[in-house]
This record gives C-alpha cells, sequence and structure tokens, in this order.
C-alpha cells in the first residue's frame, strides 16, 4: 500500500497506524497517538459506523477538514455533510474498508482542477471490532478562498483504491 501513498503526510500517518497495529490486523483506537505525528491532526475526520440507521456519524473533524467544508461537522451524517450521490459513494468506501479491512487510498480532482489525496483507515474497539473510519485528506488549493462541496458533477476520482489487510 506504501508504494500508492504520494503524500508524505498521509504516508506517516499510514506507517504510524502500521506501528500501531501491533500483531493485530487492525489498531485499537486508542493505540493511535496523534503527538506522534502532529501535524496530521487537522487533516483528519473520525467517522463512526452506526449499525441501527446503517450510516456513519463524524465523531471528530480537525480545523483544515472543517474549513474545507465550510461548516462544523462532529455529530453530522455523511447525508447530511455531502451531497446525496457523494455521501452514497463515501458510504460504500467506508462499507468496504470496514467489511473487508481494507485501507482505501485516492486522489480525488474536481473540474477546475482542485486536488484531494484521501486515505481511510479502519480503527477497531476494544472488541476488535472496526467500528470506526480514520479519514484524513490533504487538499492542493487554498481552503480560505474556497469551500470543495464535494458535488457530483463537479467531482472526479481519478483513482481510488482499496486493498485488504493481510490477516
Amino acid at each position: 500500500m506504501r508504494e500508492l501513498i504520494k503524500n508524505g503526510l498521509l504516508r506517516n500517518l499510514y506507517n504510524h497506524w502500521c506501528d500501531c497495529k501491533s500483531s493485530r490486523v487492525v489498531p485499537f483506537r486508542s493505540s493511535i497517538d496523534l503527538t506522534r505525528i502532529p501535524d496530521v491532526f487537522s487533516h483528519l475526520a473520525i467517522f463512526e459506523f452506526i449499525p441501527q440507521e446503517e450510516t456513519y456519524v463524524c465523531r471528530l473533524a480537525g480545523d483544515i477538514v472543517q474549513k474545507t467544508y465550510k461548516k462544523s461537522l462532529a455529530g453530522k451524517k455523511i447525508e447530511e455533510i455531502f451531497e446525496t450521490e457523494i455521501a452514497a459513494l463515501f458510504g460504500s468506501y467506508f462499507d468496504t474498508v470496514r467489511n473487508n479491512t481494507s485501507v482505501a487510498v485516492g486522489k480525488a480532482i474536481s473540474l477546475d482542477e482542485k486536488r484531494v489525496e484521501l486515505i481511510l483507515l479502519p480503527l477497531a474497539n476494544t472488541e476488535g471490532e472496526i467500528v470506526q473510519i480514520l479519514c484524513v485528506q490533504v487538499c492542493e488549493y487554498d481552503i480560505e478562498q474556497m469551500a470543495f462541496n464535494f458535488a457530483a458533477d463537479d467531482f472526479i476520482f481519478r483513482s481510488f483504491e482499496c486493498r485488504n489487510l493481510d490477516n
């Protein structure tokens, strides 16, 4: 998977995630120590799967993520954050990562050339169930000047790959 991760910040996070999982397939959320990679905190969001509603809720979002969307994300369902088609797309990626014990890496480019690189990493609860997705995005445009609303009509995934983790 490392060969797919071009951005240094995402690579550092992935390496830390791998270190934290030790002999387990997926690390516990409590194992992730963001003080070891402080630059990543403002770029991350943690989404938790809510089985009763079959959706994901944002539990934590860093400053850059919130500036990107021009709103507070914590406590919001993905359907409240994204347009319907994009919420379904992200939900399907989150499901793949969660259900198949996968890591996903991708790059998205809008029609007006805004670029975002993403990584989705599964996190386990104390029982070992994958219930959270650590999502980190790095934007290659000035987020202070404009929001990237991820509208389905102007947003293209140029590459997005999910890989199952070896047990």
